[in-house]
């Protein structure tokens, strides 16, 4: 018969042994059982809703004939959801978050900047929202992070106009109208004009003389 104390150093050493399989087992982070999740196949740009977190939702892309955009809830509202991606076709998927927010990976964490998963069959991609960002927990395949795309319009019409209009607007039309009717006019009208009424009046001398002359 075993002492209190034996049994308290056994079942101390089963409870270790059990809480440390459990801790190796279990990911740092949830994740979506696939044998339970909901699969949505996706070949256009999609919105990420609530619903499809609480499924939860793995998301596909195949058949799709370009990159595939899923834009993430706000984490407020996505606090311990999961979503994930798994590519059924060679067409990479980005995944953008809210304006300000942020999708972590690797330490990686600049705001409003995306994470775009390389179109390669087999790769897929998970991340998991802690309430105040997107966190990647798992990845296969090449996975990049850049400014959102959101971001790049803003800057690219600003420039453009003030380089171009107003070299073209200021100088050309200033040059072309002050030379060309200033030296074309002044010639023609001011000459012309001026010896027809000079000569006219003598001619008129003659008829004067004449009646004079008769009487």
């Amino acid at each position: 018969m075993l002492k209190n104390l034996e049994v308290k150093e056994f079942l101390s050493k089963l409870a270790d042994g059990i809480y440390a399989l459990r801790t190796y087992l279990m990911p740092a982070f949830p994740t979506i059982n696939p044998r339970t999740a909901t699969v949505s196949n996706k070949t256009s740009d999609y919105t990420i809703t609530e619903d499809d977190l609480i499924a939860p939702t793995i998301f596909t892309n195949s058949t799709a004939g370009g990159q595939v955009v899923f834009t993430l809830p706000a984490v407020l509202d996505s606090k311990a959801m999961v979503v994930r991606v798994s590519l059924l076709a060679a067409q990479a998927v980005r995944f953008d978050p809210q304006t300000g927010e942020k999708v972590n990976y690797n330490g990686d964490a600049v705001a409003s900047s995306d994470a775009t998963l390389a179109g390669v069959i087999g790769n897929y991609m998970e991340l998991f929202c802690d309430g105040v960002q997107w966190i990647v927990t798992e990845v296969n395949g090449v996975l990049t992070k850049a400014v959102s795309s959101s971001i790049s319009p803003s800057i690219s019409p600003s420039q453009s106009p003030s380089a171009s209009t107003s070299p073209s607007v200021s100088l050309s039309p200033s040059i072309s109208p002050s030379t060309s009717p200033s030296v074309s006019t002044s010639p023609s009208v001011s000459l012309s004009p001026s010896p027809s009424p000079s000569t006219s009046p003598s001619v008129s001398l003659s008829p004067s003389i004449s009646p004079s002359e008769s009487a």
